[in-house]
């Protein structure tokens, strides 16, 4: 197809896509290395892959599945809680309650969580006997530690702590991100401070603080996002 302009015939351009000759070409490298590998670990019988299915259900295995699930499920919610907990004591305006939640968060954000599992599955160690109660009056519970934190419940503290952690930072951060406008206009109409960061702060937060929830935890969240809510809310000063 031409197209006249005047004097001069205008012809459509055939367009064609590059080629990328070395990408096809180690695309199937790549493939042909994998073909390769798997064949080998294939004839070389090592391994049994008829036998797979049979360890692969074993009572024995689907057992730590279920546990590793239920164990990640309440360690995820007990961080949560604490998160937010001590997010809120971090941004309150009593001096003892930031201070408790900054020395939890430097504590468990410094401490390796294999450290802190360790510690939790030994505390029978530093406290041979736990009670619960008034001593003198009642009690609802007294016995060794051991006996309170089984391994599973030692695991979930140790771990429902450690990521609280890092939730607590996360949703500070989210919290401070806010624009400090949004709070003005909810008071304004006689909305309670409760109210307020349950309908209108946390909402908005949330878009802050999902991101660092699904990223990589190779260093702690409050560097970046602490110093951009930080610098948010000056602003906003």
């Amino acid at each position: 197809m031409t197209i006249s302009h005047g004097d001069v015939l205008l012809r459509p351009l055939a367009v064609k896509p590059s080629r990328h000759p070395l990408r096809i070409a180690s695309a199937v490298l790549l493939a042909s290395l994998i073909v390769l590998a798997g064949l080998g670990v294939e004839r070389s019988g090592v391994i049994e892959f008829g036998e797979l299915h049979t360890y692969l259900f074993d009572s024995a295995i689907l057992h730590g599945l279920r546990m590793t699930v239920l164990m990640t499920a309440t360690s995820l919610v007990l961080g949560l809680v604490a998160g937010l907990v001590f997010a809120l004591l971090r941004l309150s305006k009593n001096p003892v309650a930031r201070a408790v939640s900054a020395g939890y968060v430097w504590v468990f954000l410094g401490t390796p969580a294999i450290v802190q599992l360790i510690f939790w599955y030994n505390i029978g160690v530093v406290i041979p006997t736990i009670t619960i109660g008034i001593p003198g009056v009642f009690e609802l519970y007294s016995g060794t530690t051991n006996a309170l934190l089984t391994p599973f419940v030692a695991a979930v503290i140790a771990l429902g702590l450690h990521e609280g952690a890092y939730y607590a930072e996360i949703i500070r951060s989210g919290i401070i991100s806010v624009d400090q406008g949004q709070r003005a206009a909810a008071q304004s109409l006689g909305m309670r401070s409760s109210t307020i960061m349950r309908r209108v702060v946390l909402p908005q937060a949330f878009r802050v603080m999902i991101p660092p929830r699904n990223g990589p935890r190779d260093r702690p969240p409050q560097g970046h996002l602490a110093r951009h809510g930080d610098c948010r809310r000056r602003d906003d000063d």
